[in-house]
């Protein structure tokens, strides 16, 4: 017998689902290449199911090729005295016991013959009846399976709920106002869309193909969850010489961006990106790496600094304040990761509004 069908004997075995046993266990009584494992789940099987004719056989069998066990020993005992073959009976009660001293069960009988003496009946005995035929312990293998299954969907809904319901959230808030979006643009026919002639040496001076192009960029990049790309398109056209028509537009397009989750929002810029034009980037979110310093909480906030690039290499790339409106556990001289909201002032210093500390 393999491995799973030892398994599946053992599962039917302690959920009492004898029949199935003895369906997958017929056995060829002349056939010397039948296994003993086989034999005796056949012969188990048969003599819960009170089948005791068919579980003599196969239990006579094993004891033929001197394959019993101590309990096929006790089992078979109980069928002789059944069949009242009392000489029988106490003979292999005894076998158990010669080839295990121990054997709770064949010690108990037959103690149990020797203090009723010459009057006791085998085949009417309740305690020989009790002892001999104890069925295995009951385990609701499928209660159990169905319970574990449930408990392995549950904890699958939890997880897809705790990590995709943002997720799932901003995709059907953006569904519910892509309509408003939709409504939210430049019109065709719009003569005031710049307020000035575009003139090639101001940084950000645009046609007004162009504006209705980073305009429109912006919506898509909104509704395809890139909200960092849509902020700088949005500043950029902030700093323009699009119209203040353009310019509201923009201000209300603003209200549909969300907070993105940390664990896989889109263009997470590097220091060195937003460095080198800050006010575009005003709003954008990051996740960045760095060693806390200055730390303390006060007011119910907490503030330190972030110190980006490698000390020990010998270079520092920036030391940016940031700021959580809560209290976060930020010890000194610790490495984390902070995902949080750049916000420019007017001097164009670079600083962060903390959403999320992750310690390393």
């Amino acid at each position: 017998m393999g491995p799973l069908s030892k398994l599946k004997i053992f599962f039917w075995l302690h959920s009492h689902e004898y029949e199935k046993i003895l369906s997958v266990t017929v056995c060829d009584l002349f056939d010397t290449k039948e296994s003993a494992e086989k034999i005796r789940a056949h012969a188990q099987a048969a003599f819960y199911l009170e089948s005791y004719f068919d579980a003599r056989k196969h239990y006579e069998l094993l004891v033929k090729r001197r394959k019993a066990t101590p309990m096929d020993y006790v089992r078979l005992a109980y069928i002789y005295a059944r069949h009242n073959q009392k000489e029988n009976a106490i003979i292999s009660w005894c076998k158990a016991l010669e080839i295990n001293k121990n054997q709770r069960t064949a010690k108990k009988i037959l103690a149990h013959i020797k203090e009723k003496g010459r009057e006791i009946g085998l085949f009417e005995d309740e305690f020989i009846r009790k002892l001999s035929t104890k069925q295995p312990t009951f385990i609701p293998f499928k209660s159990i399976i169905q319970g574990a299954a449930a408990g392995c969907l549950i904890a699958v809904l939890l997880f897809f709920a705790i990590t995709q319901t943002p997720k799932l959230y901003r995709e059907i808030r953006l569904k519910h106002y892509r309509s408003d979006i939709s409504k939210v643009m430049i019109d065709e026919y719009n003569p005031s869309v710049l307020n000035d002639y575009p003139d090639e040496n101001k940084q950000y001076s645009y046609k007004e193909a162009e504006v209705r192009k980073m305009f429109d960029t912006a919506k898509e990049k909104i509704m395809s969850n890139d909200d960092n790309q849509a902020i700088v398109l949005m500043n950029k056209l902030k700093f323009s010489n699009a119209s203040e028509n353009v310019k509201s537009k923009v201000e209300y397009l603003k209200g549909f961006l969300q907070v993105p989750d940390y664990s896989d929002f889109k263009s997470n810029f590097d220091y060195q990106t937003i460095r080198n034009e800050p006010a575009v980037y005003d709003g954008v979110y990051v996740l960045w790496h760095g060693k806390i310093a200055n730390s303390a909480t006060a007011d119910g906030k907490t503030g330190f600094n972030l110190v980006l690039g490698d000390e020990d290499a010998g270079y520092i790339d920036a030391i940016l304040p940031v700021t959580f409106e809560k209290p976060v556990i930020a010890e000194n001289k610790t490495f984390a990761r902070v995902f949080g909201q750049i916000r420019i002032s007017d001097n164009q210093k670079i600083r962060i509004d903390g959403r999320i500390l992750i310690r390393d």
